[in-house]
């Protein structure tokens, strides 16, 4: 019960054999190995992941070409891969992670219904996260799904977060314990005081690539951003919300010149519904054929009035 509530307070560690697990950049230990995820606020994907022992960051989270410690790294210490917007705006669904010991890519699957992230190297996906369905799984607790490239059916690690949300802990198939992450109690404090605090503590088991495991706690926390929502904002909402900055008064002149066709639209919604309700029979596709063009014209009028215009 308490380990349901809060997390297991007493975890058992056992030897993993390397040639069984995920791999991705061969961070093997022959010990259990601390690591320290920290969110530094420098940028808005900017998570840094430090070694307990040594104290020495091993990786850190970035948007694509935006490495901020590109200017204090005089060295190159850090690897970084180039990356180009093409004019495509900002895409906050994307995140790279750049290290001493080789970087890798964050990318979330355009249509997902359960935040399937992909983590690449290079042009490779090694393996993708996801969360499990609670209608599947049948529990109140959230669990996470780490799975081998981009499948969701060969599963290699199942992440199980307590409901108090202090810990998530990693099994493989035989259900032995390969990682664990753990708000430490400054953390928790932060959260029930301001609502922010973003340390975890990872232990990761040996004979378990850490790297995999850093690489999985980052898609944890970079899940549910989607490359739609990002293609929607950058393509759709930031040019309406430019145009009517610029063109304050023209967005009035065009719903005012297409009012008609709104009127057409409220018109043949009614219609429709009350041919439902009472007709016995009802014209569908007319009512849908009336509706398209309504909000056809209106769309017209609108990106006429903000992208057109001659000012």
């Amino acid at each position: 019960m308490i380990d349901f509530v809060v997390g297991p307070l007493n975890v058992t560690w056992k030897p993993q054999d390397p040639s069984h697990g995920l791999k991705m950049h061969g961070m093997y230990s022959t010990d259990t190995r601390t690591y320290v995820l920290k969110k530094a606020h420098i940028s808005y994907d900017d998570w840094r992941v430090f070694d307990a022992y040594t104290k020495q960051m091993l990786f850190n989270s970035h948007h694509p070409g935006k490495n901020p410690l590109g200017s204090m790294d005089p060295l190159g210490v850090f690897n970084t891969e180039e990356y180009t917007t093409a004019g495509f705006g900002e895409w906050e669904a994307l995140c790279d992670v750049s290290g001493a010991g080789g970087g890798f890519k964050i990318r979330p699957k355009n249509m997902t219904r359960h935040g399937r992230t992909n983590i690449k190297v290079g042009d490779t996906v090694l393996f993708n996260v996801a969360k499990r369905s609670k209608f599947r799984t049948m529990s109140l607790q959230s669990q996470f799904s780490i799975s081998d490239g981009d499948h969701k059916t060969k599963t290699r690690y199942i992440g199980v977060a307590d409901i108090g949300k202090r810990t998530i802990k990693f099994v493989n198939d035989r259900n032995e314990l390969v990682a664990m992450a753990v708000k430490p109690p400054k953390t928790l404090i932060l959260n029930a005081l301001i609502g922010k605090g973003s340390e975890f503590r990872l232990d990761v088991a040996p004979g378990v690539d850490a790297s995999v495991m850093i690489g999985v706690m980052l898609g944890i926390l970079h899940m549910g951003k989607n490359l739609m929502k990002d293609a929607f904002g950058n393509f759709v909402k930031e040019p309406l919300v430019d145009g009517v900055v610029s063109n304050p008064g023209e967005i009035f002149d065009a719903i005012a010149e297409h009012s008609g066709e709104i009127g057409s639209v409220a018109g043949a919604v009614g219609g429709g519904i009350a041919g439902a309700v009472g007709a016995d029979e009802m014209d569908v596709g007319d009512v849908f054929s009336k509706i398209g063009h309504g909000i056809s014209a209106v769309g017209g009028g609108i990106w006429d009035a903000f992208f057109n215009s001659d000012d």
